[in-house]
């Protein structure tokens, strides 16, 4: 939803309106449509931001709202203020309107705050981290919560999800055809699935789907794969720039045209490589007599002397190439050396540059390596940089690295690094290495969490095999490496994984690594064998899942569990991991029809023992519960068929969730005398009070009737929840007389038939047309006896209704009986009715009455039902009189406001009978009360 905020005070952000808005406009737009006085302007009166980003006056025909935008328009303290008192009027008519449009229901939203049962747009398995855990009555479908992070693995091939989810506070029943997959039974798909529902308190680790899996986060499915895809190791890197300095080489690589540091992963510290191309290869010459290759009697070693000042830069470390002669003394190949020693030297008076060379493993040689006869060959300065190298480390990408005599093993201990140059077209060759790129290292549970036993979904994805040239298919074998480690220890674990097939059918194995301890295990992969770029190969390796066994718990003493496994096929997508629903039924002790309750529990959708089940929940006792009514109307519901079905899902207080419940069976939660006592509006026939002139205080009863205006609603639009599609429903409830253009809108939460809904609907809308009249009055303490929805009868000393006075005799009179009053009553024609007002303050009759001998007389054919007591020890009993229709005003109760100890002030509503008309009839097609033909 996108909603306007206002504030008309820039100083007082307290001050403020709320307004719905569309999105998909501009504040432009908006304000063009809805504000007269709106017009383009140089002064700007209001400061406009949308989700705390303030835009200007050149946005405000630019920036289209989105869903779920929060505008905020401040007014500015400039003149004029028309267009701003326009918006304050605009604005608070718009969120009147909203508020209107929203549907009240009988104390419960439809979409209850964290839950997914009620909304359409996201039923759904979730977890609910620290939240309330869904407490279903009677029948109704739910989506468990996720208790335990629902995993995937491998068998045989096949790819399965565990799942461990929480249904209900309490016992519930639960059979496999009120499962679901989306829309479709379990029991549809055979063996693909199978399940387990675990009473509260049971051991669940009879399911594998108990355990505690934790799927690493790092690893899955890429924007074309499904896993990780394992690659063979990279033999030569040709990077587009390489710079090599003291001892270090970076390489970089553009990457959609931006260039980064590069380095191969299977290239690790103590892997050797050979770096080319570094260019500034020579060769060097020396004809003079004293020069060319020599010894030195000063000096040990094989010696090159030279006037030519390209051996002055020779490096210490570089590789050079000397001459070998074969056993005639000619030549026959090249060897090579390294530079150990870099000077200058001289002979009878002639200088020269020189070098001493070593051999390929750093030994010292003999100046007669060199033949005589080759004395004055040359010597090849090979590339000062090229090599043979070892990783010492590296860290972002960055090699540092010791360089390695020609034998590729031995390291020249005092080599000096590289001179700080950058290249192109250099090339670096790995002569030894992983032999595949690693994938990793990734941590396999959170930072606060150990393990002591690692799962790796392997998969192949297009099947492992070779396929010959008559098509068929050959087996073909790939070996996997998984290696890990704890966090910060450095030496690695091994575990092979390998695969032997002949088949284009997927593959997957889920490979289980138990540790031996408890560590938090970082994981990476790499291929053994290679993989090949042939196309009739089909050997490519993917990692799917890395997971983690955590600590879980064995049971779950409050609320009934269901652990599923699922197999993956053609006939389940994905999506089952979150469109798992079931439609349970709660298990609660009932009326055991002896006036107590069963020790069992039964399936049931009675509101009866969801009303004593709550009230027990809370740590109250039977003792606190009023036993008689409630079982009384257990009948009552029963006989009529009104139950409740529905799914708590968020905390509230005990009187709260007895009102929803309640409500379906048109009762409500009181306290009467320390029990909690339901009372339930139904058609009454006999007053339990009576209250006249003489027993109400100061002005007597007071009476206030709201008349019909056009503005009322003129039906109800009542929404429940269907059992058809356990989506929200509505239906129109109509009295004759409705057109049903402007209704009303009620949720009736607990209701999943249309019939019981459109009921419940007509009970608010007759009660809306038929219960008009409030009544106030004030008595002694009379009134203490009244509790809610009482039905009394009242009366006042307008003419014409009813009268009203004390009781002075009673005597038989055959088998008749006269009551003689305190003052004379008028009789009109027709039946009439007299009503006596016990000691007790109840009522006893109405009594049919004739004229007695005197108009201070009247005559009852049956005995009073409590004898009156009338020598003055106590008031004597009041008396109503009136015609059969017109003796009292039949009022409910609503309330009783003590005034101190003596007094109370009452208040009450016109009793109508016309209220519960349609309690038990159907609608029509159109909402209406459908006529009896």
């Amino acid at each position: 939803m996108t909603v306007l905020a206002f504030y008309p005070n820039k100083l007082d952000r307290s001050k403020r309106e709320f307004c719905p808005v569309e999105p998909g406009q501009t504040l432009h737009q908006w304000l063009t449509q809805n504000i007269k006085a709106y017009q383009v302007s140089n002064t700007c009166r209001l400061s406009y931001a949308v989700n705390d980003e303030i835009y200007g006056p050149e946005a405000w025909d630019r920036y289209v709202w989105q869903p779920g935008d929060l505008i905020e328009l401040t007014a500015e303290p400039k003149d004029p203020v028309t267009q701003v008192l326009s918006l304050v009027a605009v604005v608070a008519i718009g969120t009147a309107i909203y508020e209107l449009s929203q549907i009240p229901d009988n104390y419960q939203k439809t979409t209850p705050e964290g839950s997914p049962i009620y909304s359409t747009n996201a039923q759904g398995n979730r977890p609910r981290l620290m939240g309330i855990i869904p407490e279903l009555f009677g029948r109704h479908k739910t989506y468990p919560d996720i208790i335990s992070e629902p995993h995937w693995y491998f068998s045989d091939d096949d790819e399965y999800l565990m799942m461990m989810t929480a249904i209900s506070v309490g016992d519930i029943e639960l059979t496999a055809d009120n499962i679901f997959i989306g829309d479709t039974p379990i029991s549809r798909y055979g063996s693909d699935i199978d399940f387990q529902v675990f009473p509260p308190g049971s051991d669940v680790t009879g399911h594998l789907a108990h355990q505690n899996i934790y799927t690493s986060r790092e690893v899955g499915a890429t924007a074309s794969t499904s896993g990780i895809e394992l690659k063979s190791a990279i033999g030569t890197v040709s990077p587009y720039r390489a710079t090599l300095a003291d001892k270090t080489v970076l390489m970089t690589k553009f990457v959609d045209g931006t260039s980064s540091a590069y380095w191969p992963e299977e290239w690790e510290p103590g892997h050797r490589v050979e770096i080319q191309g570094t260019g500034g290869a020579v060769t060097v010459s020396e004809s003079h007599q004293y020069g060319g290759w020599k010894g030195d009697p000063a000096e040990p070693g094989l010696h090159f002397w030279s006037k030519d000042s390209e051996l002055a830069n020779a490096k210490w470390g570089q590789y050079v190439q000397y001459p070998v002669a074969d056993e005639d003394g000619e030549f026959e190949t090249w060897k090579t050396g390294v530079v150990s020693k870099i000077g200058t030297g001289s002979e009878n008076g002639v200088t020269f540059n020189l070098i001493v060379v070593v051999g390929v493993n750093g030994e010292e040689l003999s100046p007669s390596t060199v033949a005589s006869s080759l004395r004055y060959y040359s010597v090849k300065l090979l590339s000062p940089e090229d090599g043979y190298y070892r990783i010492t480390s590296v860290s972002n990408r960055v090699a540092t690295l010791d360089k390695l005599y020609p034998n590729k093993s031995t390291t020249i201990a005092n080599w000096r690094g590289f001179d700080d140059q950058t290249y192109s077209g250099l090339k670096v060759i790995a002569l030894t290495s992983l032999p595949g790129q690693p994938a990793g290292s990734f941590f396999v549970c959170p930072s606060s969490e150990v393990t002591d036993r690692i799962y790796i979904d392997i998969k192949l994805p297009d099947g492992l095999g070779y396929m010959n040239d008559d098509g068929d298919i050959e087996s073909r074998n790939i070996k996997v490496m998984i290696e890990w480690r704890g966090e910060g220890e450095s030496q690695w674990n091994q575990r092979q994984y390998s695969r032997t097939a002949g088949t284009r059918d997927q593959l997957g194995d889920t490979v289980t690594i138990s540790l031996g301890r408890k560590v938090r295990p970082e994981v990476r992969f790499y291929r053994i064998t290679g993989d090949s770029e042939d196309s009739r190969v089909f050997d490519r390796v993917e990692v799917k899942r890395l997971k983690a066994r955590l600590p879980a718990n064995t049971r779950y003493d409050d609320f009934t569990t269901l652990a599923i496994r699922i197999r993956g096929s053609n006939s389940l997508s994905r999506n089952a991991e979150n469109k798992l629903g079931v439609i349970p039924t709660r298990k609660l002790q009932i009326p055991d029809g002896n006036g107590g309750w069963t020790t069992d529990t039964y399936p049931t959708r009675d509101i009866a023992p969801a009303v004593r089940y709550i009230i027990l929940d809370s740590g109250l006792t039977d003792v606190q519960i009023g036993q008689n009514e409630l079982l009384r109307l257990h009948d009552v519901w029963r006989a009529r068929g009104d139950t409740f079905d529905a799914v708590f899902t968020d905390d509230s207080t005990l009187f709260e969730v007895l009102k929803k419940v309640l409500s379906v069976g048109y009762a409500e939660p009181t306290l009467n005398y320390g029990q909690i006592v339901p009372v339930r509006d139904e058609p009454r026939s006999v007053p339990d009070y009576p209250f006249m002139p003489d027993n109400m205080l100061g002005k007597g009863l007071e009476r206030s009737t709201k008349l019909i205006d056009d503005q009322e609603p003129d039906g109800i639009e009542v929404e429940y929840f269907s059992t058809e599609t356990w989506k929200p429903e509505t239906l129109l409830c109509l009295l004759p007389g409705d057109l049903g253009v402007k209704p009303q809108k009620v949720r009736a939460f607990g209701i999943t038939e249309p019939k019981k809904a459109w009921q419940f609907g007509m009970r608010v809308r007759r009660k809306k047309r038929y219960r008009r009249t409030q009544y106030t009055f004030q008595t002694e303490m009379d009134g203490f006896n009244l509790n809610y929805l009482c039905y009394v009868a009242l009366a006042d000393d307008v003419p014409g209704y009813a009268q009203s006075g004390r009781l002075e005799d009673y005597q038989p009179l055959g088998k008749s009986y006269v009551l003689r009053l305190d003052m004379p009553v008028e009789w009109g024609s027709g039946t009439h009715h007299i009503v006596l007002r016990k000691p007790d303050g109840k009522s006893s009759g109405p009594y049919p009455c004739s004229p007695g001998g005197d108009p201070f007389e009247v005559v009852i054919s049956t005995k009073l039902d409590f004898k009156p007591t009338l020598d003055g020890s106590m008031e004597p009993p009041l008396w109503l009189f009136g015609e059969a229709d017109r003796w009292c005003y039949p009022a409910l109760i609503e309330d009783v406001d003590p005034r101190g100890m003596d007094k109370c002030a009452v208040k009450a509503v016109n009793y109508d009978v016309r209220v519960y008309e349609d309690d038990d009839h159907e609608p029509d097609e159109n909402g209406y009360p459908k006529v009896a033909l």
